[in-house]
């Protein structure tokens, strides 16, 4: 997580987080790559968060499970631009194995304060090649609003590929573009 900021400082970004294995790969704990608040500067970014299931070898066979919550959402700021939401990827790809997500996923840009602009969300993507892909978290990519230039969201994909498997899917998915604060003006992207 960012460090946050006082006065007309901007805060500090968060850092990148990369967890890999040829095996299974089991994350129970929480994982942050938030960026850090600010009063009057601008709110810090996230950095990426990627989970990872293969080798550069032969193929893999672990599964990838997620119970822990994952957050790299954009900090944000009293007086100021929002910080920016980056993305979070679980990535089965090179594994014939399968991955179950029941953690909370959020990659939101945080609303910007004043005239400060909103931040863009993270892109969420969850795909494995030939496994399951089971979803009960709660999946959320909301863009930061604001009252001159609100963010755009990030893409929420959930593949299986094409070597077979299905995706289930029992949690909500929020991907929401930036709401303009004040009349006249236009919504984020979605």
């Amino acid at each position: 997580t960012g460090g946050a900021a006082r006065g007309t400082l901007d805060a500090g970004d968060g850092g990148f987080i990369s967890l890999r294995s040829a095996g299974d790969l089991a994350v129970e704990g929480p994982l942050n790559a938030s960026g850090g608040a600010a009063v009057t500067g601008a709110g810090g970014s996230a950095d990426t968060v990627q989970m990872i299931v293969g080798s550069a070898g032969a193929p893999a066979t672990g599964d990838l499970r997620v119970s822990g919550s994952v957050t790299a959402t954009g900090g944000g700021s009293s007086g100021g631009d929002g910080g920016n939401g980056s993305g979070v990827t679980l990535d089965a790809t090179q594994s014939s194995g399968l991955i179950v997500l029941s953690g909370a996923v959020d990659t939101s840009g945080a609303d910007g304060a004043g005239t400060g602009t909103g931040g863009s969300s993270g892109n969420i993507d969850v795909s494995a090649d030939r496994g399951d892909v089971t979803v009960s978290g709660s999946l959320t990519a909301n863009a930061g609003d604001s009252s001159t230039t609100p963010g755009t969201t990030g893409a929420v994909t959930l593949s299986a590929g094409s070597n077979g498997g299905s995706v289930l899917l029992s949690s909500a998915i929020a991907a929401n573009g930036g709401s303009s604060t004040a009349a006249g003006n236009l919504s984020g992207t979605a």
